[in-house]
């Protein structure tokens, strides 16, 4: 848990949502008495007591908490319209670099990723997130679960053969 407020700088207009996203990975129960609230909850009205959110210094209020429905229609549907975006959006070359589209760009930031392999032989293989991050893993409206390769304890993942598509 981070009790320490965190800021971030981000570009926002009038009339802008801002989601925040938190991830909730059950309880700890190791100890008696534990404070394990789970993302941002104080009083009901979405934030941990004594703390807020401000942009540009004005404390956001009416917050409305709901969860994300992880079925494959909603991840099918968020990796068509990051796919339609990424595919819509014009290349744009950098000095000293090769012409390549944003989808081909590696990227550091919260997201939908979306990827395409081909295999000559369909058979069970691996997810291996070495150097990745941590997520959530989907193949083909499948969900493997968690990855976290720094914390582990597992970094591959199996994939069994009916996962994938011929």
């Amino acid at each position: 848990m981070r009790v320490s407020p965190t800021s971030i700088s981000i570009n926002a207009n009038k009339g802008d949502i801002l989601r925040i996203l938190v991830e909730n990975r059950g309880r700890n129960k190791n100890y008696e008495v534990v404070y394990d609230s789970k993302g941002l909850n104080v009083n009901g009205t979405g934030l941990r007591s004594g703390t807020n959110v401000t942009l540009d210094r004005i404390t956001l209020q009416n917050w409305v908490q709901c969860g994300i429905n992880l079925t494959k229609e909603a991840i099918d549907s968020l990796s068509t319209n990051f796919l339609e975006k990424s595919q819509n959006s014009s290349p744009k070359s950098e000095e000293g670099s090769e012409n390549r589209s944003p989808k081909d760009k590696a990227v550091s930031q919260p997201g939908v990723y979306v990827g395409e392999f081909t295999a000559n032989e369909i058979q069970d293989t691996f997810f291996d997130s070495t150097g990745w991050g941590k997520g959530q893993l989907f193949i083909n409206g499948y969900n493997l679960g968690h990855y976290w390769p720094l914390f582990g304890p597992q970094v591959d993942d199996y994939l069994a053969c009916k996962m994938l598509k011929f």
